[in-house]
């Protein structure tokens, strides 16, 4: 047990009991709910990452393609309606090669049909490259929701992440029919010491609010690299290697990291991080950035 609680009278305990029980059945409710479902998500987004993917490799096809093309253009004048094929120099790879046309159509409509090909597979090209980009976001916008969900203790904070699907969009509200309103208040994790404050977020609108609202330009912002991990900002008068490595340490606890691991964590001053139009939130970019490498510890090892 954690702790010895002493009671008053029988119905003081189990009242207690009770409001303990409807808690954790509550809590447990809505952590798998919301877990399930992400974790769904994430499953039906890596495969459509895959089906990306395929067609990005397809495409790979694209030159190729105009080269056939300008090839055929450059002996147009020798092509005659209702030939099969022509042969012709490849002033590229330097080599005859000869292309196959369709004996139904003129020579300028087998020379139409391949640029228009080659368009075709340009567009899809560029389409596949702004959804990886949209998919990869997302994703990691989920992986991160999900550690959040993994590492909230309480109903209430499970509430606040159930709040920003809500207003994403991602989930409908079992509470009423008009949409949940998110709270004007966004609060955030503290860690004070005698020289310094440690910020972080414990969700998404967190992560949002710490880093733009909160945070000064010339604090501090830490975030492990390239894995889901909290905003964290380190508010010193002087920055040490002693704060850096702490301020690390807790960036590496609140990420997807397994304890003992050992992270980069990146580190720059809040005025070289910036949020892109349109990104999810807790999505940010920076530049400017130093790394240090830290092992994953329990947070009363910090």
């Amino acid at each position: 047990y954690d702790e010895v609680k002493e009671f008053s009278s029988y119905d003081e305990m189990i009242n207690f009991y009770i409001d303990y029980e409807h808690t954790t059945t509550s809590y447990m409710l809505l952590k798998n709910r919301l877990e399930s479902f992400l974790e769904k998500k994430l499953k039906k987004l890596n495969k459509i990452l895959t089906l990306i993917k395929k067609d990005i490799e397809d495409s790979e096809t694209m030159e190729s393609i105009k080269e056939k093309g300008d090839i055929l253009a450059s002996v147009l004048y020798n092509v005659k309606k209702g030939m099969n094929s022509i042969k012709a120099y490849d002033f590229y790879n330097n080599k005859e090669i000869e292309i196959e046309l369709d004996s139904l159509i003129s020579p300028k409509e087998n020379l139409d049909k391949i640029y228009k090909k080659y368009n075709k597979v340009k567009r899809g090209l560029t389409n596949a490259i702004r959804r990886d980009k949209e998919i990869r976001e997302e994703i990691s916008y989920i992986e991160s929701t999900l550690l959040f969900i993994e590492s909230s203790t309480d109903v209430s904070s499970l509430r606040e992440i159930e709040e920003e699907l809500i207003k994403l969009n991602y989930i409908k509200s079992l509470h009423n029919k008009k949409k949940t309103k998110l709270k004007k208040e966004v609060k955030y994790g503290l860690i004070e010491g005698e020289d310094y404050l440690i910020l972080y977020g414990r969700n998404n609108l967190e992560n949002d609010n710490l880093t733009f609202k909160i945070s000064e330009k010339n604090d501090y912002w830490f975030h492990v690299k390239d894995i889901p991990s909290s905003h964290i900002i380190l508010k010193a008068t002087k920055l040490t290697d002693e704060l850096i490595v702490k301020a690390a340490q807790v960036s590496a606890y609140y990420s997807k990291a397994n304890l003992g691991e050992k992270v980069t964590v990146d580190y720059t001053l809040r005025k070289n991080v910036s949020k892109p139009n349109g990104a999810k939130p807790g999505f940010v970019i920076y530049v400017s950035q130093k790394s240090v490498v830290v092992e994953k510890v329990e947070l009363d090892k910090i």
